[in-house]
């Protein structure tokens, strides 16, 4: 098979220890199937912000890595510095535990969030494998109500379940404090944590509205929606049981005659 052009890492994580992040670098590793590094590629400390975790995009030199390859990062951790990468604990089977150089062991609780930007040769077989993709994506469209702070809620959590990042986005304000961090989440069909909770949804039971209090074009929204599995939360430590409430206290502003979500 070909190989790709990998272009960045993405990251889902955030930085623990001293407020001021550490004056040192830390390292991604691109490496062949058998662990040999193709590409060393240092950052700064600086790039992951402590306190809420986040998607962080880190930006490579383009590099040509074969069909089947692996990533590593190394924080160099201790007890006052480090990074906490979260892992999806529906997803397992390709994660890993090691570094270049040294034995590789399998990660059994889970899904390293960690992403690969890839950019493929561009064949005629891609380019129709795009365009099954988009047919697909056109069958798969969610509708979309937002004429209520409630119907655009329910929209959006029901675009996101679908996979559906487009309808999604169209339910996100774009003034709000949260917005860039909406548009990390829904940039691709990743296993952020939002969505990966969405997906352990119980659809079986509505969303519900619990409260709702609108003052001129502003609205907060307190609803709940339940777990249909067991859900971890951050690094695995915490779960949320089958059967269990998640719930949310959202705010919208009405813009002309649609309700978009601000803060979820």
């Amino acid at each position: 098979d070909e190989g790709c052009v990998l272009n960045a890492v993405r990251i889902y994580g955030s930085r623990y220890g001293q407020d001021k992040p550490p004056r040192e670098d830390f390292h991604i590793w691109a490496c062949d199937e058998n662990y040999n590094v193709i590409k060393d590629f240092p950052f700064r400390y600086s790039r992951f912000r402590k306190g809420k975790p986040k998607w962080v995009t880190l930006r490579l030199e383009p590099t040509e890595v074969p069909s089947t390859f692996v990533i590593c990062a190394d924080f160099n951790p201790e007890q006052t510095k480090g990074v906490y990468v979260h892992y999806d604990e529906s997803s397992s089977g390709n994660s890993l535990i090691g570094l270049p150089g040294q034995e590789m062991r399998v990660f059994n609780r889970g899904g390293w969030m960690i992403r690969a930007v890839l950019k493929a040769p561009a064949t005629e077989t891609n380019a129709g494998i795009k365009s099954d993709k988009n047919a697909k994506n056109e069958k798969a469209k969610s509708p979309i109500d937002l004429s209520t702070p409630e119907a655009t809620i329910k929209s959006f959590v029901k675009a996101v379940y679908d996979g559906n990042l487009e309808a999604a986005k169209a339910c996100v304000s774009k003034h709000g404090g949260d917005y860039g961090e909406f548009m990390e989440m829904l940039a691709t069909e990743s296993n952020h944590p939002f969505q990966a909770m969405i997906k352990a949804m119980d659809v079986s039971f509505p969303i519900e509205i619990t409260s709702k209090d609108i003052t001129k074009d502003r609205c907060k929204i307190k609803w709940h929606f339940t777990l249909g599995r067991v859900y971890y939360i951050g690094d695995g430590d915490t779960k949320m049981k089958k059967g269990t409430h998640a719930k949310f206290d959202s705010y919208l502003e009405l813009v002309g005659d649609k309700w978009l979500i601000r803060d979820i």
